[in-house]
């Protein structure tokens, strides 16, 4: 008898470490496969890219994008979330608002679960970053979530005024809501001109200078409307926060208000993931989560088709993560 409960054992292990075995060699052809799949897809992007085929270019980089993220390893996250990206490194302008309707309009099922956006953006029109804001918060019964694996600086940081949650990392950075003026910080020029008006009443003698200066750079009707434009920001950002589902009480949000917008020197200053939460709440801002670690794959693999465009297109990519009209086009100018 003992013979024989010795005997099963040790087929019982047998079979374990056979059919370990046997599961270890097919992760590791599925690896392979996967790789082998990778490469061809690549190769062919890299061939559609030379060919300046644009439509071929498009077909090639959304075929890459679906074979890393429509497996099995993301399931959890895409069965969760209706997942939106904005990857662009130019300028937020009407048209992302119009992309992001679009990519919402064509789920009809969007509504049923929670929003998750994956956000990258050094910013641009805030009337666009209000509106994209705005179409996430209406297109779901549930929450609206952000990631932020590199920069949503500026008007990109509006948008997270609208966010039920913020989700960042070691390399997430907001920053302050300093709208543009043809590319020039509006409260930058603002304090320009008080300087400007500080120093000639110090030097009344060069004020003439001065005039002619400010005739020659800034249009006299633009002087009041640097003051409207980022109290437009500030009113912007109140109304997004008063839609979230853990609406703020009104104190904290003329608070963040008042923070974001005049708080900060710099255009550019960095608003890491510990700051942000003192801004937002420890409720609001999410640090290290697996949203980050999916937007941070989102972002790798955006940016790896960003350098491989990088010749010959400016790409960026706004919607969802499957339809080919998400990728988009710039050509190169040439030099």
């Amino acid at each position: 008898m003992k013979t024989k409960t010795v005997t099963k054992k040790k087929d019982s292990t047998t079979m374990k470490l056979t059919a370990s075995s046997a599961t270890e060699k097919q992760t590791a052809e599925l690896k392979k496969s996967k790789s082998s799949s990778f490469e061809e897809l690549m190769t062919s992007l890299t061939e559609s890219i030379e060919n300046g085929r644009q439509e071929d270019v498009k077909r090639a980089i959304s075929s890459v994008i679906t074979h890393e993220f429509g497996g099995k390893e993301w399931d959890h996250i895409f069965s969760k979330y209706h997942v939106l990206i904005q990857y662009d490194d130019t300028t937020m302008k009407r048209i992302d608002a119009d992309n992001i309707y679009r990519a919402l309009k064509k789920s009809g099922s969007a509504k049923e679960k929670e929003i998750l956006l994956i956000l990258y953006s050094f910013g641009g029109d805030i009337a666009s970053a209000y509106l994209i804001s705005k179409l996430c918060r209406e297109y779901t019964k549930k929450r609206f979530i952000i990631a932020i694996p590199r920069m949503a600086k500026s008007a990109a940081t509006l948008i997270c005024c609208g966010g039920d949650e913020i989700h960042m990392g070691s390399l997430s950075e907001l920053g302050p809501l300093d709208p543009q003026i043809n590319r020039l910080p509006a409260l930058g020029l603002k304090n320009t001109i008080r300087q400007i008006a500080e120093t000639v009443s110090e030097f009344p003698k060069a004020s003439h200078l001065f005039a002619e200066y400010l005739a020659k750079t800034i249009p006299a009707i633009d002087f009041g409307y640097y003051d409207r434009i980022v109290d437009t920001a500030s009113q912007y950002a109140r109304r997004l926060m008063l839609k979230r589902c853990n609406k703020p009480k009104d104190c904290d949000i003329q608070k963040i208000t008042t923070r974001l917008v005049y708080d900060y020197s710099d255009h550019g200053f960095v608003i890491d993931k510990s700051e942000a939460m003192e801004i937002f709440g420890r409720d609001v801002v999410k640090i290290d989560t697996e949203e980050y670690s999916f937007a941070n794959a989102i972002y790798s693999l955006l940016r790896l088709m960003d350098r491989v465009c990088e010749p010959k297109y400016k790409f960026y990519f706004i919607g969802k993560y499957d339809a080919i009209n998400s990728v988009g086009l710039i050509p190169a100018k040439k030099t």
